[in-house]
C-alpha cells in the first residue's frame, strides 16, 4: 500500500512539473500581493512590521484557494476518479495521496520562499524557523480543508469562488492562531508556543478525521454523476 501511495505522489509530482502553470499561479499571486502590500505601506516600516505577520496569512489563505481547482476537478472530469475508487488500493489512501501532492506542489515553495517573505514585510529574520513551522503546520491544515471544499463543488466545474465561499469559515481558526503565534514571536512572547501547539493539535485532528469524510464526499459526487 506504501508503494502506491508513493508511486501517486511522485506521478502527480511529475504531472505539475509538465504543466506547471496551473500551480506556479497560486505562488506568483502571492508574490504580488505581498509585493503590492509592501510597496503600499513601504514608507511607513513600523505599521507594515505590526500587521505584516497578520498579512502574510491572507496572502497564504488565497495562494491556496487558488490552486484547489487543480485537486480532483481533472480526475473527475477524465474519469479518473472512477478507476480509483474501483482499484484494490484503498480509495482513502489515494485521497491522502492527492492531499500531499497538492500541499508539496503549491506549499513548498512558500516554505522555501519564508525569508523572501520576512524581508518582504520588515518582519525579524530571528522568527524565521517559528515561521516555517508555523507556515508548515497552516498550509497543511488549509489543504486537508480545501480538499473536502474541491470534493463538493466537484459538480459545480472549477468554481473556486464556491470553494472558498465553502471552506473560509473553517479556515477562520487557523488563520487566527497562526496570526497570534506569529505576532507572538516577532515580539519575543514565550506565548506563541502555546499557539502553535493548539495549531498542531488542530492540525492533527484534521489530518486524521476530515480525509475520511472527503474520500466519502468524492464516492457520492461519483456515484451521482
Amino acid at each position: 500500500m506504501m508503494t502506491a501511495f508513493i508511486t501517486l505522489i511522485r506521478y502527480e509530482v511529475l504531472q505539475a512539473s509538465r504543466s506547471p502553470m496551473a500551480f506556479i499561479d497560486p505562488i506568483l499571486f502571492f508574490i504580488l500581493v505581498s509585493l503590492l502590500f509592501s510597496l503600499s505601506l513601504g514608507a511607513n516600516l513600523t505599521l507594515l512590521n505590526q500587521i505584516g505577520s497578520g498579512l502574510i496569512w491572507v496572502c497564504v489563505l488565497l495562494a491556496q484557494l487558488l490552486s484547489l481547482q487543480t485537486l480532483f476537478q481533472t480526475d473527475y472530469e477524465d474519469g479518473t476518479l472512477t478507476q480509483w475508487i474501483l482499484s484494490p488500493t484503498p480509495f482513502i489512501l489515494i485521497v491522502y495521496a492527492k492531499i500531499v501532492s497538492h500541499w508539496i506542489i503549491s506549499s513548498v515553495p512558500l516554505l522555501i520562499g519564508m525569508p523572501l517573505w520576512l524581508w518582504l514585510f520588515n518582519l525579524p529574520t530571528h522568527a524565521l524557523w517559528g515561521f516555517e513551522l508555523l507556515l508548515l503546520l497552516s498550509t497543511l491544515t488549509l489543504s486537508v480543508l480545501g480538499s473536502m471544499g474541491a470534493a463538493l463543488t466537484l459538480q459545480q466545474g472549477r468554481n473556486t469562488i464556491l470553494q472558498g465561499l465553502l471552506i473560509l469559515p473553517w479556515c477562520v481558526p487557523v488563520l487566527i492562531l497562526a496570526s497570534t503565534a506569529s505576532t507572538a514571536l516577532c515580539t519575543h512572547q514565550t506565548s506563541w508556543v502555546g499557539y502553535t501547539l493548539w495549531l498542531s493539535t488542530m492540525t492533527a485532528l484534521i489530518i486524521t478525521l476530515l480525509p475520511v469524510l472527503t474520500a466519502q464526499a468524492l464516492s457520492i459526487m461519483q456515484a451521482n454523476r
